[in-house]
């Protein structure tokens, strides 16, 4: 009965987790709740992670606001465009006028001051650009204005893209961590189960040997002691019952009898009377008492050796979660630390219960498996109703919103102002003044002159000056070219991705987890009848965690290739 006993044990903890798998693999949940203890036995759908600490959700608006005013990069950007626009009104206003005083004609003898011709003379002198100029001069400032505002709205949106997508990767982490965790807690377990039943099936095959009689007794050979060790216990810490076993398969050999597992009654230790009745019955077919000891001790020894290699391979598990806890855990801090950065808040600031948007959730995949359509029947074929514009007009969008364009195409503006403004160059600029001089013992006089540079090098100066500003915009509008053809791949390969991660949920949430979670629960029945190991089990857990994982990283990158768009578009994508 002990045997009995210890093996719904086992069961129970395999009928939780494969029952938990059965229902929740009719439907994934697609919003996660804000906070969820990490249960004993993993459940079918993931779950949230818990809040890093006490608080309610982070909110990912909420943190983007305050990077935009925290972030040093849009200050800079700001700054910039206040600079630009001071700028602009000097770049179109004349040379100030210039002011003269002097002496002219003074002897440097006799008479000195007396001279008729000497004066003190004062006089004003003005340049005057040619026709144009100014306007040229301060089209060009204007442009550089609004390609200074364009970078400001640019930064704007790379600072919230970084927020957005630290934000989305810490959820998955999160997600990831909780998930470790519950599988942890189910394997430590199915680990102390099974080490009771293990335990259990050797002291059963004891009796069972004990009671052959004495001349089975004599012909078998000793139990050896168990092969593990106290230290072999892991998470768990429970004690490795010392001794052979039986294998999940149940128990064999016993008189030519095999029974089950779990729910079945172990078989009734043999008497010292019917063994010896049995053993005279069973001499004339040519079997000893002596040779069916020996064969129920093989067949405890190989179950004992099947149960030590299930509990090793479980404990081999628990140590590969502990090596996957801590690559995530270092990973979240790493991505904490980048939120943080945007934030301009210190890298070991905690971000509490990080979480993908319900509106995001919604549109990367619908709410139950029964929902879930494909565009078409074929192999390969995207997730159908996507609430993504087409390629196209997202491209049309990028081309005529994107901000790193818009500046572009500023920056060629105000060099197309530029070349014209070098054609100009070529007529020089006008300069005028006017001159009163005092004579103190003549009449005074007035002088006025108008100066011309004369462009006696108009080849080497003026013209190259054009040339010079022709291939500057030549290769401003090659650029703006390249940059527009790499916003449309980049948008073509964000929407791609984007739609690859609502595939990939779709066919997580309507086939893959449900047979994930019905190969479980038959691993589990599997078990339970004596038809499989708790490796069978084992590697059903592992799949079911696998692809939980996987829904959560796909929800995550399809979260973030949104963000990536949103920065490439210049605006939200999502109705």
């Amino acid at each position: 009965m002990q045997l009995a006993r210890v093996g719904a044990g086992v069961v129970g903890v395999l009928l939780v987790v494969a029952g938990a798998g059965v229902v929740a693999a009719q439907a994934v949940p697609s919003v996660p709740p804000r906070s969820v203890a990490a249960p004993t036995t993993p459940a079918a759908a993931p779950a949230a992670a818990p809040a890093a600490a006490p608080g309610e959700p982070a909110d990912v608006d909420a943190l983007v606001a305050h990077a935009l005013a925290a972030n040093p990069l849009p200050r800079a950007a700001a700054a910039r465009l206040d600079a630009a626009q001071a700028r602009v009104s000097p770049a179109g206003a004349r040379p100030d006028p210039m002011l003269m005083a002097g002496v002219q004609n003074l002897p440097v003898t006799d008479p000195g001051f007396a001279d008729e011709m000497t004066m003190a003379m004062v006089g004003v002198g003005q340049t005057i650009p040619v026709r144009g100029k100014l306007a040229l001069r301060r089209r060009t400032a204007e442009r550089q204005v609004d390609a200074a505002r364009a970078d400001v709205e640019r930064t704007r949106l790379e600072v919230a893209r970084d927020v957005r997508v630290a934000f989305y990767e810490l959820a998955y982490l999160d997600h990831a961590l909780a998930g470790v965790e519950r599988n942890r807690r189910v394997l430590v377990d199915l680990v102390r189960a099974a080490e009771a039943r293990y335990g259990a099936g050797a002291d059963l095959a004891q009796g069972a040997s004990a009671g052959m009689g004495s001349a089975g007794a004599a012909a078998s050979p000793p139990r050896p002691p168990s092969a593990m060790s106290p230290a072999m216990v892991a998470a768990s810490g429970s004690p490795v019952p010392a001794g052979g076993g039986m294998t999940s398969g149940g128990m064999t050999g016993m008189g030519g009898t095999g029974r089950g597992a779990a729910g079945v009654a172990p078989p009734t230790p043999l008497s010292a009377g019917p063994a010896a009745g049995s053993t005279g019955g069973m001499s004339s077919g040519g079997m000893s008492s002596g040779g069916m000891t020996g064969g129920s001790m093989r067949s405890a020894g190989g179950m004992a050796g099947g149960a030590l290699q299930e509990i090793l391979r479980a404990r081999t598990d628990l140590a590969r979660l502990g090596e996957d806890a801590s690559a995530l855990q270092e990973e979240r801090r790493a991505v904490r630390a980048r939120l943080n950065a945007a934030l301009d808040r210190p890298s070991d600031t905690p971000v509490d219960a990080p979480r993908v948007p319900e509106r995001i959730v919604r549109a990367a995949v619908a709410d139950s498996g029964r929902d879930v359509r494909f565009a078409s029947a074929a192999l390969g074929a995207r997730a159908a109703d996507s609430p993504l514009p087409t390629v196209d007009v997202l491209q049309a969008l990028a081309t005529s919103r994107s901000p790193a364009l818009r500046a572009h195409e500023a920056l060629i503006a105000a060099q197309g102002a530029q070349v014209e403004l070098a054609r100009r160059e070529r007529m020089p600029d006008i300069d005028v003044a006017v001159q009163y001089g005092v004579r103190p013992m003549h009449p005074d006089m007035v002088t006025a002159t108008v100066s011309v540079p004369l462009p006696m090098q108009r080849g080497r100066v003026q013209d190259q000056a054009v040339a010079g500003a022709r291939a500057e915009l030549a290769g401003l509008e090659a650029e703006h070219h390249r940059q527009r053809n790499a916003i449309r791949a980049e948008v073509a390969r964000l929407h791609g991705e984007a739609e690859r991660a609502r595939t990939q949920l779709a066919l997580l949430k309507a086939v893959v987890l449900p047979q994930a979670h019905a190969a479980l629960a038959a691993g589990a029945a599997s078990y339970q009848a004596g038809q499989a190991g708790l490796s069978a089990v084992l590697d059903a857990r592992a799949a079911v965690f696998n692809q939980e994982t996987a829904y959560f990283r796909a929800l995550s990158e399809f979260a973030k290739a949104v963000a990536e768009l949103e920065l490439v578009v210049g605006g939200e994508v999502l109705p």
